[in-house]
């Protein structure tokens, strides 16, 4: 088995004089090179069948070798910042005997060189969950999304459910390891880690272990290197994201999958009160990804019902029911539907409640009252009528899934707040980008001046693809059997486009509503021809539960199980926080050089992992200098696999 090893020596002489004092700023960076942990890197150290690799890939059960994923490696280099999340793989091939019971752990992380304090981000326990080691589930494609370049294109099994070995939430001990793998098959583990607010910059390490039953497979060593966020925007990464985000999900999915009927649910699952309290706890891992979900139970709302989890949510303290991996997140936007509640005076009650506890504002509590309107000016004229302006004060944003031009020929202008345009009207395969036909609009405000703050958000569904199969569908995409790039690259292009926010519709549908696909995401996933659109969330469910894919977790409180796509969103909106500081620091003209570097627009960008992995090391190593200046030291040699 052929194996890269990335080798760089960069050798830059300075002169001597004029350049002292910032050759002593450098010699005090955490991440001098000098102070890099030294790890056995060689392929001929380790098995062959065993490799490391970045996020930015996506190694099928049943066909390909560790070896041969892009980026794969005996040792793995990943760079963060300070409350953020970033993941590696580990990957394996079995012997012809398989193995009967394969088992992936993973060490703490130790900081213990170079200036500063230590720090330790703890192993993964039942009490500590900055780290989180999943197994890798696989969804058996029988018909392939689309052909086109951004896809696989091809049937088989692909990874996608991500089975936590210790649940980071109820802390159950789950069925994800010891697993069976078959003779020749590929078994992934996904390595997620937090790196805590108060993690100083520097080079961290730690190992993963491979074993099978009692028998050590490798040890492969592991190092993350901390940038330090700039203390003038807080020491670290935000915890609510700037880019704004709408995640929808049913009430009643997680109960469904996991009880005979919802009514058990509601006694059963913890708390007392499944279905809002299942809600809740969907809201919570959620904000973990750096997503809102923003339909909270209206209807208790407006009589004054706010749970106690739903305050601490909107306050953005720690829960009650659950604890946070990061801190301090809170609901950012949180939908109003009078469709729901129906009366004014619940309607009047409902923005009451808010305006007492502070959680009305015209940043945070919307209405969306039109979906998909089109070219009927019908639609558009419902919200030209909305009921809520009369009765919020300061108006409630109106929120509107539609572009300009159907808005504009319906003289619905002053009647949308928030426009959210699917990103292929935004940016038409063929045509022109409409972007600058926004502008005239984002200046106003509705209402004689007194209406919220116009903002232009972005929104993915499966057109132009809806029924798969399409050669030309090239935007980007939550489907499970496309590259990662392409479930990644949605948050560049709505910074390059100048949006804030991003719509997207149903995390659960196969499991809520049928959705096209039945009512097991671990059986079938394909809806609208697209597989995985509208789902990106799996039933951990209990014993009770029929479903074999669910049966693989074995938990006895019903929990929500990520997708491989909800990281790749979240990893996207952490890039995006990286474009933001860096423009508001001065760093613009950086950040564009970077983002074109690799995409061109909404349909044309790079899915090799090596764009976006340079774009972002570019970015994050811009971020470190902005406090430590290291351009002026010549690095030593770096042997390494830098993350993707």
């Amino acid at each position: 088995m052929n194996r890269l090893v990335l080798v760089l020596v960069l050798i830059a002489v300075a002169p001597m004089f004029a350049f002292h004092e910032g050759i002593a700023q450098a010699q005090t960076d955490p991440l001098n090179n000098a102070y890099q942990p030294t790890v056995d890197c060689t392929p001929a150290d380790y098995p062959t069948n065993i490799d490391l690799s970045g996020p930015l890939v996506k190694l099928r059960q049943d066909s390909g070798t560790p070896g041969g994923v892009t980026g794969a490696a005996p040792c793995i280099t990943v760079m963060a910042t300070q409350n953020e999340f970033q993941s590696f793989q580990v990957h394996v091939q079995a012997p012809s005997g398989g193995y009967s019971a394969l088992n992936v752990t993973m060490s703490a992380l130790t900081k213990s060189t170079g200036p500063g304090n230590s720090f330790t981000i703890p192993a993964p326990s039942a009490s500590a969950n900055d780290i989180v080691v999943y197994r890798e589930g696989y969804i058996h494609i029988t018909k392939p999304s689309s052909s086109a370049s951004v896809f696989y294109g091809s049937a088989g099994y692909y990874p996608d459910p991500l089975i936590p070995a210790i649940d980071p939430y109820y802390h159950q001990t789950t069925a994800a390891f010891p697993v069976n793998v078959a003779a020749g098959a590929n078994q992934s583990a996904w390595i997620d880690v937090y790196i805590p607010q108060t993690a100083p910059s520097g080079w961290y390490q730690g190992t993963v272990t491979i074993s099978n039953g009692g028998t050590t497979l490798a040890t492969m060593p592991v190092i993350y290197g901390v940038w330090q966020w700039p203390a003038n925007a807080g020491g670290y990464m935000p915890s609510t994201a700037t880019l704004r985000t709408i995640e929808e999900a049913g009430y009643n999915s997680l109960c469904s999958a996991s009880y005979t009927n919802a009514s058990t649910c509601d006694s059963a699952y913890p708390g007392g009160n499944g279905t809002i309290n299942a809600v809740d706890d969907l809201a919570v891992q959620l904000l973990d990804n750096r997503l809102d979900l923003s339909y909270l139970q209206e209807e208790a709302i407006a009589g004054g019902q706010v749970t106690t989890a739903e305050q601490d949510l909107l306050n953005g303290v720690a829960t009650n029911r659950i604890q946070r991996i990061m801190p301090g997140s809170r609901i950012g936007q949180v939908q109003f539907d009078n469709g729901s509640i129906g009366s004014s005076s619940a309607v009047s009650s409902w923005i009451n409640l808010f305006n007492t506890n502070g959680w009305y504002s015209t940043d945070q509590t919307f209405d969306y009252l039109v979906d998909e309107p089109g070219s009927s000016c019908s639609g558009w004229k419902v919200s030209t009528a909305n009921a809520t302006r009369g009765f919020s004060t300061p108006n409630m944003p109106i929120l509107v899934t539609g572009d300009i031009t159907d808005m504009t020929n319906c003289g619905a202008q002053n009647s949308v707040d928030w426009l959210v345009t699917n990103i292929y009207d935004m940016d038409p395969q063929g045509g022109t980008d409409q972007r600058s036909n926004y502008t005239s609009w984002l200046s106003g405000n509705c209402c004689s001046g007194t209406g919220p703050t116009r903002e232009l958000w972005s929104y993915l569904s499966c057109e132009p693809n809806c029924g798969g199969g399409q050669n030309n569908d090239t935007y980007p995409n939550y489907d499970i059997d496309s590259y990662p790039v392409a479930n990644r690259v949605m948050e560049w292009i709505s910074f390059q486009n100048q949006q804030s926010g991003e719509l997207y519709y149903m995390l659960d549908g196969c499991f809520w509503n049928n959705n096209g696909c039945g009512t097991d995401p671990w059986a079938s996933n394909i809806s609208d021809g697209n597989n995985g659109d509208g789902d990106l969330l799996y039933p951990g469910s209990n014993s009770s539960v029929t479903s074999a894919g669910a049966a693989q977790v074995g938990v006895t409180t019903p929990i929500w199980i990520p997708s491989i796509r909800i990281k790749m969103m979240r990893d996207g909106i952490q890039d995006y926080e990286y474009m933001t500081l860096l423009t508001n620091q001065g760093k613009g003209t950086l950040v564009q050089t970077e983002l074109s570097s690799w995409v061109t627009n909404s349909y044309t960008f790079s899915v090799n992992p090596a764009g976006l992995t340079a774009a972002r090391q570019a970015l994050g190593t811009a971020i470190h200098d902005l406090t430590y200046s290291t351009s002026l030291l010549p690095p030593p040699s770096v042997n390494a696999t830098l993350q993707q």
